[in-house]
């Protein structure tokens, strides 16, 4: 009997052994399954992270296409008017030419003070033959009008002037 309570002992010894290593396992069974779980949210936050940046990555790009678009055609326009500008320009310094050239004095060269006159320098509202123009005043009632940047102010300013010294042709 002795022998069977011994034998029997040792069985629950190995019993309570196992049942002990039993709790072990399960206790970090759990654990790893909370690990899990929470790489889980994890990923999942990380994924719609992922999808947010990659909409603001397209809507960056379609943005930035847009302004290249619009920068290019800005380009070709600009490039437009300095084209009908220069043909502007051209055209109209043919026609002054063509008016100097069909020019007649009515005073004669001996008048006095008439050396100017002689030797080009008309100081009437012809104000181009050498090739530089004198810098027009502005007339009663204009103005310059303030414009948003420095390039588009220096664009104004000598279309005014051209503009100005057409009117005094």
């Amino acid at each position: 009997l002795l022998q069977d309570y011994t034998e029997l002992e040792e069985e629950n010894i190995t019993l309570q052994k196992l049942v002990s290593t039993l709790k072990q396992n399960q206790v970090e069974y759990e654990g790893l399954k909370h690990e899990i779980k929470r790489f889980e949210e994890e990923t999942v936050l990380l994924n719609s992270q992922l999808e947010d940046a990659i909409r603001l990555k397209e809507i960056a790009e379609h943005q930035l296409e847009e302004a290249l678009e619009t920068l290019k055609n800005e380009r070709e326009q600009k490039n437009i008017l300095r084209k009908e500008l220069s043909q502007y320009i051209t055209l109209n310094d043919n026609h002054i030419s063509i008016s100097v050239d069909g020019l007649k004095f009515t005073e004669d060269a001996s008048e006095p003070n008439n050396d100017d006159k002689m030797n080009g320098h008309i100081h009437g509202p012809l104000v181009k033959l050498n090739g530089d123009y004198r810098t027009p005043t502005l007339r009663k009632g204009e103005s310059l009008h303030p414009v948003s940047d420095l390039f588009s102010e220096l664009n104004i300013s000598e279309i005014q002037k051209l503009k100005q010294q057409l009117m005094q042709v």
